[in-house]
């Protein structure tokens, strides 16, 4: 689905994700965490799967949201982690690897966080195309295929019934086929009033 920047601020604020009001998203295309192109007007034009995935990939787990710190009452300072120094005054290597684990978790995170909201917008894309009318259920719409089929056999059935003892009386071919005719006209033109009315 696609639509202005306005319309996707609106999806996402509809989502419960972050980013539900214009300027979010005008920040996001600022800072090209978002895809947008231009429409023949000039304005700006969102793809919102692919808009969704982009800001889940290029942001940031704590960006845009309060965290903790902001929320609870400032608390007392820890005590610092680092290495003490030793007898020379330099500090220890925390070591390397420490922020290569952390930098593998947090991409697997926002993969995972992508795909998530990939997921979430595409189901919420749908169910807003049956709300609308756009898509219907498959099951409805086989059942009504069948019920009109069996209709239009009982209707085109009942015609020889009807005009049996006319076509026997009738010798000229061109009457008995513009009789013909007439009553299937008649039949399908019933069948398809009745259908409307319905």
């Amino acid at each position: 689905m696609k639509g202005s920047l306005n319309a996707y601020a609106k999806h996402r604020k509809f989502l419960g994700l972050a980013g539900g009001s214009l300027m979010a998203v005008q920040k996001a295309m600022a800072a090209a965490r978002i895809p947008v192109t231009r429409d023949a007007k000039g304005g700006y034009v969102v793809d919102f799967a692919a808009a969704d995935a982009q800001w889940a990939a290029n942001t940031h787990p704590t960006q845009g949201r309060e965290t903790k710190e902001e929320t609870q009452p400032p608390r007392q300072q820890q005590p610092s982690k680092t290495a003490p120094a030793d007898s020379t005054g330099i500090k220890a290597d925390p070591g390397k690897g420490d922020s290569a684990a952390v930098n593998a978790s947090s991409l697997k995170f926002n993969i995972g966080r992508a795909a998530k909201m990939a997921y979430e917008a595409a189901t919420a894309e749908l169910n807003y195309k049956v709300r609308v009318g756009e898509l219907v259920e498959r099951a409805k719409e086989e059942s009504r295929a069948k019920a009109l089929a069996i209709e239009i056999k009982d209707k085109l059935l009942g015609i020889p019934d009807r005009l049996s003892a006319l076509l026997a009386a009738e010798s000229d071919a061109l009457r008995v086929h513009i009789m013909l005719t007439d009553e299937i006209v008649i039949v399908l033109e019933r069948l398809s009033t009745s259908r409307e009315d319905r």
